[in-house]
């Protein structure tokens, strides 16, 4: 491998563990609030658990997909759409369209 690669391979292992972190920090943390504005107090769990459920199920096929079609196709397809599901929460102006961009993100 040379170093050009490492480079690459570095900072894609760092967008990963960052994007995963901005997940379990800001987003725990600003989750509440954007429930309360959206009116779905009686749906609180949902955007949680199906986030939790679906990054579950998925996680052995996406392993799976990157035996067949390789890792970095599998790993930057995996991203873009973390950041599609993002995107989409951040966007939300109702609590099932924001469950659905959570399943997304999962």
């Amino acid at each position: 491998m040379n170093e050009k690669s490492k480079i690459r391979t570095a900072i894609g292992l760092t967008i990963g563990v960052f994007l995963a972190a901005m997940e379990g920090t800001v987003v725990a943390t600003a989750m509440p609030e954007v429930i309360m504005d959206l009116g779905g107090e009686h749906l609180y769990a949902l955007p949680f658990s199906m986030y939790l459920l679906t990054m579950t199920i998925s996680s052995p096929l996406w392993g799976k997909f990157s035996d067949i079609y390789g890792r970095r196709t599998i790993y930057v397809l995996g991203i873009i759409i973390f950041l599609m599901g993002s995107t989409g929460s951040g966007a939300s102006n109702s609590m099932e369209f924001l469950i659905g961009m959570r399943i997304i993100q999962g």
